[in-house]
């Protein structure tokens, strides 16, 4: 039941707090609403939605919390609430969508250069749009941006650069594509197969499962 409500709460029963309406009045005792709008920096039928990052400080739209003069430098967004990335030469983004008008930093790419490039080969710089390395991967990494770390191949070999694949299987006691994957209690701990982790003559006693990695702790 709906009762007149006091004290900066709505709702039934009174339960609901108010939100940041202007000086301090009671908000709607059904929905919340407020009578006069809302306090500088809120927003939202009931105030209680903070505003962004307007230029110079002004107060957003009481209703949507778009930023009417646009963003301050550093935020962009239809709210201003979200922050640019790593611009080329500092530059501030477009306050609509982010991207920089100069490209991204040294070690950054993607539209909005909030994405850190990878390991790429001889410390090269990843493009600045999709975050691909021109010369490959350093050692020890793959995939299209050098960010994933290879597994435990065979001999320390490099992995495949594109999908993380061991050329000559995996190193022992390690099984799967990328030789990411720990086998379980073999029996007489010998190594587990290098493909699907099974062991070959079983497993160890209190081990169960597939791959023997079950029941012991």
């Amino acid at each position: 039941m709906f009762t007149a409500c006091d004290q900066n709460t709505y709702g039934v029963d009174c339960k609901q707090p108010c939100g940041n309406c202007s000086k301090g009045e009671q908000c709607h005792h059904v929905d919340g609403s407020c009578p006069s709008g809302c306090d500088a920096g809120a927003y939202g039928v009931s105030c209680k939605e903070s505003c962004g990052n307007c230029s110079k400080g002004q107060q957003c739209h009481q209703v949507t919390g778009r930023c009417l003069s646009g963003c301050y430098a550093g935020a962009y967004g239809v709210s201003c609430k979200e922050f640019c990335g790593n611009c080329s030469n500092g530059d501030p983004c477009n306050d609509v969508d982010g991207s920089c008008p100069s490209g991204c930093e040294a070690g950054a790419y993607g539209v909005t250069c909030k994405h850190s490039c990878g390991n790429c080969s001889n410390g090269d710089l990843c493009n600045g749009t999709d975050g691909s390395c021109p010369s490959g991967c350093e050692a020890g990494a793959y995939g299209v941006t050098c960010k994933e770390s290879c597994g435990f191949c065979q001999n320390g070999e490099q992995c495949h650069h594109v999908d993380g694949s061991c050329p000559s299987g995996c190193e022992a006691g390690a099984y799967g594509v990328t030789c990411k994957e720990s086998c379980g209690n073999c029996s007489n701990g010998d190594p587990c197969n290098d493909v699907d982790g099974s062991c070959p003559f079983g497993c160890d006693v209190g081990a169960y499962g597939k791959t023997c990695d079950e029941g012991i702790v």
